[in-house]
C-alpha cells in the first residue's frame, strides 16, 4: 500500500506544545485555544458527549464478550 504524503499546515501562532504518536507528530498551538465562554461551552459539550459515546461503547462490548 502506498502512502500519500500530506504537507503540514502553516502555523500562524506558537507552538505550546509537541508530543509524537506513532510515527504521527502533533503541536498544539496557541492560537487555537478557545476563550469566548460560548465556545468554551461548546468544546466541554463535545466532550461530554465523546466521553459518554466511549463509556456506552466499552459497556456493548463487555456485555457481549460474557
Amino acid at each position: 500500500m502506498k502512502k500519500s504524503k500530506t504537507q503540514a499546515p502553516v502555523l500562524k501562532g506558537n507552538i505550546v506544545e509537541t508530543t509524537m504518536i506513532g510515527n504521527t507528530t502533533v503541536h498544539v498551538c496557541d492560537d487555537f485555544i478557545v476563550t469566548d465562554p460560548d465556545e468554551i461551552e461548546r468544546v466541554l459539550d463535545e466532550y461530554y458527549a465523546a466521553g459518554w459515546a466511549m463509556w456506552r461503547k466499552i459497556c456493548d462490548q463487555e456485555g457481549s464478550a460474557s
